[in-house]
């Protein structure tokens, strides 16, 4: 997974980088990762 930093979207960063890892978790939003599969939402 790539974590990335788009300022047109991400409005609160400071909250992302601060808060919790889960916010990163796929399978919280109910998605699955394969090898080298790029997931965007």
């Amino acid at each position: 997974m790539t974590v990335t930093f788009d300022g047109r979207r991400c409005l609160h960063a400071a909250e992302c980088v601060r808060g919790p890892p889960r916010v990163f978790d796929l399978r919280l939003l109910g998605l699955r990762s394969r090898r080298g599969a790029a997931h965007d939402r």
